[in-house]
């Protein structure tokens, strides 16, 4: 008899270290770690055809309420490189929004181009008797304004078609100016000189006054008057 609970302990005794084997192993559920791990493996959402293995650590899932302290409108710096683009600049911190460049008035602020001086005006009328001179007709109309008022009564369309017959005319012709005084006053001028005019027999030395108006950047005769 003796003999037959020798063996008998000896059992025990094997049964007992292999089934703490098993446990070591993970292979027996021991303590509850069997009802833990089908938890566990719910709250993973895997798919039922892949349950987690026992001895694998399983991380659970962050949850999206889930922010750390102190961060700006519930986002961590770095967030944006997973954000959509219309929603990246949420994740900037305070200090990296104000570091952002504003749009000043002066960026959007078209310049208005300068008005010509009145220190111009003497190449203007450099310019208007050496288009005369030289007999070039759309030229030296091109000095008039829309609105220039001729003398002795004539109309402008009258007044045109005289001066393209008299400088169609062959002889030479030339016009110099001298002893220019301008008076400007804003978008208006008054330019009195000397004006020697010689065409072929004639050589005519007078004073004359043209009184000067800005347009588009351009100054132009409205009104032309021999004498003061």
């Amino acid at each position: 008899m003796w003999f037959l609970g020798g063996i008998a302990a000896m059992f025990v005794i094997v049964s007992i270290a292999f089934g703490i084997k098993l446990a070591t192993e993970g292979r027996l559920s021991l303590f509850g770690k069997g009802s833990q791990s089908v938890a566990l493996q719910t709250s993973t959402s895997l798919p039922p055809d892949k349950p987690v293995p026992d001895n694998e650590p399983v991380t659970p899932p962050v949850s999206a309420a889930t922010v750390s302290p102190g961060t700006s409108g519930g986002f961590v710096s770095g967030s944006e490189n997973i954000l959509p683009p219309e929603a990246a600049h949420l994740a900037r911190s305070p200090v990296e929004a104000s570091a952002a460049p504003l749009p000043t008035e002066a960026a959007h602020a078209s310049t208005p181009a300068a008005a010509p001086p009145a220190s111009s005006i003497p190449d203007v009328l450099e310019a208007w008797a050496a288009d005369w001179t030289h007999k070039d007709v759309t030229a030296y109309l091109a000095h008039y304004a829309s609105d220039f008022k001729p003398a002795n009564g004539l109309d402008r369309q009258a007044w045109i078609a005289q001066r393209k017959q008299r400088l169609a005319k062959p002889e030479t012709i030339s016009v110099t100016i001298s002893d220019l005084d301008i008076k400007p006053a804003g978008d208006k001028a008054s330019a009195r000189f000397t004006q020697t005019y010689r065409a072929g027999e004639q050589n005519l030395r007078e004073t004359k006054t043209l009184e000067l108006t800005l347009r588009d950047g351009q100054w132009l005769i409205q009104q032309e008057r021999i004498g003061s």
